[in-house]
């Protein structure tokens, strides 16, 4: 079993300054602390998950990140539950898996916060260059996203709505549901 931190209280600490500054900062690019994975997730992915998740949470592993040394990394690390995705907390898979966001919970206006968390693990290397706005950027920020519609769909339902975390390797970048996204022509 990979054992997830080295150092647990101060990786965790850092990785939660790391994790508020991507969710204030939209589009921009972090990194996040080591962490001992097992294949198949990404160093990132982990990270956010023995931050952000207990056992009062559940997770949605996508059929690419549904592998047994991964449930039980998650569970052992952390005692969250294992579920469907219209019931999950935090949902960890490819976009081609995840961008059916109609299966996820997306809160409600006396609960916005419990929504899904989208984590989005996987290489940006198909995704097209847009332009981002919003709080926590000014005027407008270049980043790569793998559409367009979906994400202002997501903004026009607001304050309900998905918060994305995509993850490469340690880097992580949030695109979060006050974020409209301009597509370059």
């Amino acid at each position: 079993m990979q054992i997830g931190f080295k150092n647990f209280s101060t990786d965790s600490a850092d990785n939660f300054r790391q994790l508020m500054n991507a969710v204030a900062y939209p589009g921009g690019t972090f990194e996040l602390t080591r962490c001992d994975v097992p294949n198949g997730i990404s160093p990132a992915a982990g990270s956010i998950i023995l931050t952000l998740c207990d056992y009062t949470n559940s997770i949605y592993l996508a059929k690419s990140h549904h592998r047994e040394e991964i449930i039980r990394w998650i569970t052992f690390h952390t005692g969250a539950k294992i579920t469907a995705s219209d019931m999950c907390d935090f949902a960890i898979g490819e976009w081609s898996e995840l961008k059916k966001v109609d299966n996820f919970k997306l809160g409600t206006a006396e609960y916005p916060d419990r929504s899904s968390t989208l984590i989005v693990d996987q290489s940006d290397v198909n995704f097209r260059p847009v332009y981002i706005q919003g709080p926590g950027i000014k005027l407008k920020k270049k980043c790569k996203l793998p559409e367009v519609d979906l994400f202002n769909e997501n903004n026009n339902k607001f304050p309900i709505g998905l918060d994305f975390y995509f993850t490469n390797d340690r880097k992580i970048m949030v695109i979060n549901r006050t974020t409209k996204v301009i597509g370059i022509k």
